[in-house]
């Protein structure tokens, strides 16, 4: 109960002023009601004789018993959909309520003999107490469950009981009305059934502080019904607990309030269950059209987010791709007796292929040709970072330019980078000497062997070993080679990739590889840039309208 008030303060302004309000409005109209009620029969003189009583009586709870059948009915049907604990509980408590009003108006004085004669007042105002004991205590129980708890009980595990239970009661009373204290006799009530009254609206309070806390939570109109429900029920206790005559004045007033207790909860049950159903699938259909409705308009809306959206995407690749190519050599090189020529085709927008020359001073020739794991983005960037990666390592290694050393630092430094695991790094690097004609390179991983074209066209490749740049360090440092070639004059080398090579056409009847080693020994006396020029036609023509499934890259180094 402090808990309670503890939270209850927490309501807002609003909130505590309407619910307020409505508490204020259904005291009042249960005190409006009963002053009615009492000018009446007090003012008027209005009397009710024994049958005029016995008629109203059995029209109020007839009237209760079929709204207790109802909501019994519509918490049964719709179980299977619904799976409400809340509601099948709240049907059964329905259920036993109304098999015992049955009795209890069966068993009514005045009434024909129903089992036993009706002969005192006892029985009916003992059905009256368990009945109204069953729905005190079903409605604290159900205040108590979360109106979102699902149930996975079959719902006649529930139901049966309660039929049972009403069975039980009928028999009990009826043949063994010893179990039961006395709740009426020739004086009228007893103090047993007026504390059992005063105990029953105790119960409803405790009910309404829960109910009342959960409208807190939940601002559900419905709880605030059950709320309003319950004070009802109070109003019709207390008077059902100061009557004196089983067809006085007030124990006519409880029964009316009890009929409209009953028909605010049939409200509550049937909004719940079925009303409410159809208006959300009533306002989900108004939405639906709405929707249909404007259904190009948002359309259109994200078309056009989309296309904005691609747009952006595209020119971010672009200006990847001017980045990528920003760093590729200017144009084909001349320097003192050597003339390298190169062709560079990405099989999308960004490739994952790289090559790069440059003099390192003037008796020394950088070159190297890479392919990366993977295309797009995530191999141009990594593409970038060797660049970068070995522009580092040659100025480390500026006074003594060996491939392999440089080999190694890129392998040390890319297991220091944060690149993913899955990546990694195949290159061929050489370095050519002006002053001895040679040309020492080293390979990490590289799967192409160079073609070497001698003055005569002959044609040879040269072997290659090495690991390729992967992360890991940690389990394999491995040691790279460098391999030295001594070069004459009109004798060219060339690099290239897996991509130009890797189309084989059964229908040709021959391996690419081997016809570009023809094309190379078959026009040895032109220039590089004619050269690659056959190749390249040759390769697109073979691949024909398919798209490239690799990156192509190459170049001629020749010797003049």
């Amino acid at each position: 109960m402090k808990e309670f008030f503890l939270k209850y303060r927490t309501f807002n302004f609003v909130d505590k002023f309407n619910y307020i309000i409505h508490i204020s409005l259904a005291v009042l109209m249960c005190l409006c009601l009963y002053a009615i009620m009492y000018i009446l029969v007090n003012i008027l003189h209005f009397e009710l004789s024994a049958d005029n009583y016995l008629a109203w009586h059995n029209l109020c709870e007839i009237s209760s018993i079929v709204v207790s059948f109802s909501i019994f009915l519509i918490s049964y049907s719709t179980y299977d959909k619904t799976k409400s604990l809340r509601s099948i509980l709240t049907g059964n408590v329905f259920l036993i309520t109304a098999f015992i009003d049955i009795f209890h108006t069966l068993s009514y004085k005045g009434m024909s003999d129903f089992f036993i004669k009706n002969d005192d007042a006892n029985r009916p105002t003992t059905f009256w107490i368990i009945s109204r004991f069953c729905m005190a205590f079903g409605f604290l129980i159900i205040s108590f469950i979360d109106e979102k708890r699902k149930s996975s009980l079959k719902k006649n595990f529930i139901t049966i009981p309660a039929l049972l239970f009403s069975i039980f009661c009928l028999y009990s009373v009826t043949y063994k009305p010893q179990l039961f204290p006395i709740m009426f006799n020739s004086s009228g009530l007893t103090q047993n059934k007026i504390i059992s009254e005063y105990i029953i609206i105790l119960i409803f309070f405790i009910g309404i502080l829960r109910f009342s806390f959960e409208y807190k939570s939940t601002k559900d109109s419905m709880v605030l019904f059950l709320c309003i429900t319950l004070i009802c029920q109070i109003f019709s206790e207390f008077l059902f607990a100061n009557y004196k005559d089983v067809y006085g004045t007030n124990n006519f007033i409880g029964h009316i309030y009890k009929v409209i207790t009953y028909f605010i909860i049939f409200r509550v049950v049937f909004i719940s269950n079925i009303n409410k159903p159809y208006l959300e699938l009533f306002e989900a259909k108004n939405e639906l059209k709405m929707l249909i409705e404007n259904q190009d308009k948002i359309i259109n809306e994200h078309t056009k987010e989309l296309i904005n959206k691609n747009k952006l995407l595209v020119n971010d690749v672009e200006h990847a791709k001017n980045m990528q190519n920003a760093l590729l050599p200017k144009n084909c090189l001349d320097f003192k007796n050597v003339h390298i020529d190169y062709k560079y085709m990405p099989a999308d927008f960004l490739s994952g292929d790289f090559l790069n020359y440059f003099k390192l001073n003037d008796n020394h020739l950088l070159m190297y040709l890479s392919d990366v794991s993977g295309h797009g983005i995530p191999a141009a960037m990594l593409t970038i970072y060797l660049h970068q990666c070995l522009n580092t390592a040659v100025r480390v290694n500026l006074n003594d330019p060996i491939p392999s050393k440089i080999l190694d630092f890129i392998y040390n430094e890319y297991n220091r980078s944060e690149f993913e695991e899955c990546l990694y790094i195949i290159l061929i690097l050489a370095v050519y000497d002006f002053e001895n004609n040679s040309l020492t390179y080293s390979s990490a991983g590289f799967n192409t062997e160079p073609i070497i074209v001698s003055a005569t066209g002959e044609c040879r490749k040269i072997s290659l070993t090495g690991f390729p740049i992967c992360k890991l360090l940690d389990i394999y440092n491995p040691v790279y080679t460098d391999i030295r070639i001594d070069l004459n004059k009109n004798e060219k080398v060339f690099f290239y990739t897996d991509g130009l090579i890797e189309r084989v056409d059964s229908n040709l009847g021959f391996k690419i590889e081997d016809k570009i080693m023809e094309i190379l020994s078959e026009n040895y006396s032109k220039t590089t840039s004619e050269i690659n020029k056959l190749i390249l036609e040759f390769v697109l023509k073979n691949i024909g309208e398919e798209k490239l499934k690799d990156d192509i890259s190459f170049f001629l180094l020749e010797i003049n």
